[in-house]
């Protein structure tokens, strides 16, 4: 069943029509050939839309599963909203692809209202800690907030089974929930290693994150600052 229209819909173009400069529409049932203005010409992939959005733009994506196979790069300022709850609208991993969700690399972009599962990251890419590390989700930037983040793996010596924050990032009101790391790494949920960050953790539940020699199962915290947020696994601080 889709869900598009109706109270939470209003509210979602109301955010948008004060926010944004454009409104884009992303639907299971859409297709990257057409134009996106609205849902009867909506997008299939919220890749897609990123790339033609300009910013300060608005991506709506209506409830359903989308299936990636390479991270999804937000490196503008534009917002990406599912439909709320976090449990409406699915992005997740396919195939036998190894890839982690969302790479989120601008100080203006936000991503809400999402689950994000199935990220399973094998590669440390060259560059530093801010680009190597995270299951599901890397950011250097941006807002993260009102999403689930759950069953994400990293699976190289790194940095976060969920996320690897750096930057002037915040995750805010995000429920981050059975990830892992498969071998000897930092923060099986969040890693927050990157000298000089302004990393924010705000009213998150963080819990059942683990596995292999995980230094901080929950979160493993060079600098940054977590607020009102309720962690049961183990954290290390440096």
């Amino acid at each position: 069943m889709t869900i598009r229209h109706g109270i939470v819909l209003a509210g979602w173009l109301f955010t948008a029509t004060v926010m944004g400069q454009q409104t884009w529409h992303v639907a299971t049932t859409g297709s990257d050939a057409d134009t996106g203005v609205d849902w009867a010409h909506a997008w299939a992939s919220i890749s897609n839309a990123v790339v033609q959005a300009a910013a300060n733009d608005t991506i709506l994506v209506s409830n359903g599963t989308y299936t990636v196979t390479s991270n999804i790069l937000v490196d503008k300022a534009v917002t990406i909203s599912g439909y709320p709850p976090n449990t409406n609208t699915i992005v997740t991993r396919t195939g036998a692809t190894t890839n982690r969700i969302f790479r989120i690399a601008h100080d203006s972009a936000v991503v809400e209202y999402l689950t994000i599962t199935n990220g399973n990251n094998s590669v440390s890419e060259p560059g530093g800690w801010p680009l190597g590390g995270g299951g599901a989700i890397n950011m250097s930037g941006g807002t993260l907030r009102n999403c689930l983040i759950e069953k994400n793996k990293f699976m190289v010596w790194g940095y976060g089974g969920a996320m690897h924050l750096s930057g002037n990032s915040t995750v805010s009101n995000c429920v981050i929930r059975g990830n892992t790391l498969e071998q000897t790494a930092y923060g099986a949920g969040i890693a927050i290693y990157d000298n000089g960050a302004n990393v924010r953790v705000v009213d998150c539940a963080i819990s059942n994150n683990g596995g292999g020699t995980a230094y901080g199962g929950g979160i493993n915290m060079q600098n940054g600052t977590i607020e009102r947020s309720h962690r049961e696994d183990e954290e290390k601080f440096y």
